[in-house]
């Protein structure tokens, strides 16, 4: 159920994970599909505006997507400000934004939860309220990796171990300076 998606555009990197509790609830949701149009309507409408902007569009593209389709997601999103070479952006949830130097990890958004197993998510009865968006911006430095990355990985690997990940293999899934592991 998870979503990643790179808009060459305007600099946007975005990863979602859908909440798979859903079909239990209703078998009329598709925490994937909620996740797949939050994460197009976010890619596709975003301009290069900052945090405010990012705050401005997911809002939008919620109200767009809990029309379409039941259900709910996690929410990653990041974008460079080349301007200023910051790199900006917002998470709701257990998925993570981090970026390591070298193997050094500098910067990681921590994980939003209501209580253990129910992360922090916006959808369908989960509107997006100022105390689950956590907002980041921090200055990265040439050859910095910046992931993205669903709880799939963080469950299972200590940053550590993705940073060993991220400088011995040359094959991972890169767009625009993102990573998506």
């Amino acid at each position: 159920e998870d979503v990643s998606f790179f808009n060459e555009r305007t600099g946007l990197a975005g990863v979602l994970d859908g909440v798979g509790g859903w079909k239990k609830l209703d078998p009329e949701a598709d925490a994937r599909k909620f996740a797949e149009i939050l994460a197009k309507h976010i890619s596709d409408s975003v301009e290069n505006q900052g945090l405010d902007g990012l705050r401005i569009q997911l809002s939008v593209a919620l109200d767009f997507a809990v029309n379409q389709v039941k259900g709910s997601s996690t929410v990653s999103l990041a974008m460079l400000r080349e301007s200023d070479g910051y790199l900006v952006g917002l998470n709701i949830g257990d998925s993570s934004v981090m970026v390591f130097r070298g193997t050094q990890l500098v910067f990681s958004t921590q994980p939003g939860q209501f209580k253990f197993g129910y992360p922090h998510q916006v959808g369908t009865n989960h509107p997006l309220k100022g105390e689950i968006l956590q907002e980041f911006s921090f200055q990265v430095k040439p050859g910095d990796w910046v992931a993205l990355m669903t709880d799939g990985v963080t469950d299972n690997l200590w940053p550590s171990e993705i940073a060993e990940v991220i400088e011995s293999n040359q094959s991972l899934s890169t767009f625009g300076g993102f990573l998506y592991v």
